[in-house]
């Protein structure tokens, strides 16, 4: 009986998805806890990019510091959570997919629990159409110093924080929001002109807007050069822009 308790102790101890910090560190100095060789999408020719990320459970970080197209790492303890990367090029224009699929669930402390991480950096020269799908989990989305052209967000049930508050405008940006029932901030510049538009109801947070119907709009959008325009569908979460 003690053997079968101290067995099951390590097993949670190893496994257990909902850890506090100070154990994921422990678990990420671990030998299974694989970081997986890089992700690199090179192309001499590609002029703008359109990126697609799906994934269904973890910690995401994104940024702007790759000189290739892109740079991906990835940990996880679970074969199941490798991302599959896809990347062809037309007219110029590169096609880039990162994507992990549906995760089975063998259990709470199963590999469905199972750790992982991605840290995905993108050329920051290369105008970008960029879609995120996130499933669970808490994402850090570093926009600034992107070329961001439209930027896509389905949210199932993550904590995704967008920062887009240090964005240079030179031009009209465009955002779409599908929230279920996750949590999403979103930080634009304070002095750029921004226009906020809900659907079918959705309520949110709109700090320093003024709001008409569904539409909200701040102090600098009637005489701005350039835009932001936002589209937000939401559940049950909760959405908060500032």
């Amino acid at each position: 009986m003690r053997t079968c308790l101290i067995f099951i102790s390590l097993f949670i101890s190893l496994v257990c998805g909902g850890c506090d910090a100070e154990t994921r560190t422990r678990m990420a100095a671990r030998p299974d806890y694989r970081m997986t060789p890089n992700h690199v999408v090179e192309t001499a020719t590609a002029t703008s990019t359109e990126f697609y990320l799906k994934m269904q459970k973890g910690d995401l970080k994104m940024g702007a510091e790759a000189l290739p197209v892109m740079v991906s790492q990835h940990r996880y303890m679970s074969p199941v959570r490798a991302p599959v990367l896809e990347f062809y090029e037309v007219d110029q224009k590169a096609y880039v997919a990162l994507t992990q699929e549906s995760i089975p669930s063998i259990g709470v402390f199963g590999q469905g629990d199972a750790m992982n991480a991605w840290d995905v950096q993108l050329n920051p020269k290369l105008p970008l159409d960029l879609t995120v799908e996130y499933g669970k989990g808490r994402g850090q989305l570093d926009l600034n110093g992107m070329n961001l052209d439209r930027l896509r967000i389905y949210n199932r049930e993550g904590r995704l924080e967008i920062d887009l508050s240090a964005k240079k405008l030179d031009r009209d940006i465009v955002i779409w929001m599908n929230n279920h029932h996750g949590d999403i901030q979103l930080k634009l510049p304070p002095d750029a002109g921004a226009q906020i538009t809900t659907i079918r109801g959705a309520e949110i947070v709109a700090e320093n807007f003024t709001r008409n119907n569904a539409v909200f709009t701040n102090v600098n959008y009637e005489g701005a050069a350039h835009r932001i325009f936002v589209d937000v569908l939401s559940l049950s979460g909760n959405v908060t822009i500032q």
